[in-house]
């Protein structure tokens, strides 16, 4: 077979990947990129990709999950356990989990990184404002 068809391709590429994502689902140019730096055992980027895919899709368990292991990846243990707390809330149910229970766990990662950001002398609202300007004048 010179040339295999462009499905059979794209199949062995999704079973490659191993991700039960699809294309609508998800910002899927930002969780390939995760998926490409973790392999390249790139973990600061590939927290910042999967970042940006939850955006998209804040309920997928399966994001959630690589940016866990790619937090775990960069050492920061601590922040991998606040956002593993948030999965756990997705991870056995079929809706949503309860707004309470949910605040309460984001509001945990919140403090995390708050207390980070001062530890480390971040200005973490101009470093927002900032990360979120070169946001916007990227190409995606």
């Amino acid at each position: 077979m010179p040339n295999p068809p462009r499905l059979l391709i794209a199949l062995a590429l999704a079973l490659a990947l191993g991700a039960p994502l699809r294309a609508d689902d998800v910002d899927a140019g930002a969780y390939l990129a995760a998926r490409v730096a973790e392999a390249g055992n790139d973990f600061r980027s590939a927290t910042a990709w999967y970042g940006r895919a939850i955006l998209s899709d804040p309920g997928n368990a399966r994001l959630l999950e690589g940016a866990i292991l790619a937090e775990l990846g960069t050492g920061d243990l601590p922040l991998a356990i606040e956002a593993a707390e948030v999965l756990e809330l997705y991870q056995w149910g079929e809706s949503p989990p309860e707004t309470g229970a949910l605040a309460d766990e984001l509001a945990d990662v919140t403090l995390y990184l708050l207390q980070l950001a001062s530890i480390s002398g971040v200005d973490l609202e101009s470093a927002v404002l900032a990360k979120l300007d070169r946001n916007y004048s990227r190409a995606w």
